[in-house]
């Protein structure tokens, strides 16, 4: 398998419908519920580089997040486990 086709299915491998499944728990996990962390699905779309709407998309199960903003998610959210709690 050619390295290009070879590092796509690696990728896709990565997010899978499951694994978006539980990126989009923990990201209702880090949002809380509405109204509970303002401002979260905003940062989020911002870091993402996608629409509020898409994120609240996301987080009522109309839509899940693709390839690239999976791992734009993922990346996003092991920073925010890192960063210190806000007060």
């Amino acid at each position: 398998m050619p390295f290009a086709k070879h590092a796509l299915y690696e990728l896709s491998c990565i997010v899978s419908p499951k694994e978006s499944e539980k990126l989009v728990e923990a990201l209702r996990a880090w949002c809380g519920a509405p109204g509970e962390h303002y401002g979260r699905r905003a940062e989020v779309a911002r870091a993402l580089g996608v629409s509020r709407g898409l994120v609240g998309d996301w987080l009522a199960g109309r839509a899940a997040p693709g390839l690239d903003k999976g791992l734009k998610l993922q990346a996003f959210l092991r920073k925010q486990r890192r960063a210190k709690p806000r007060a």
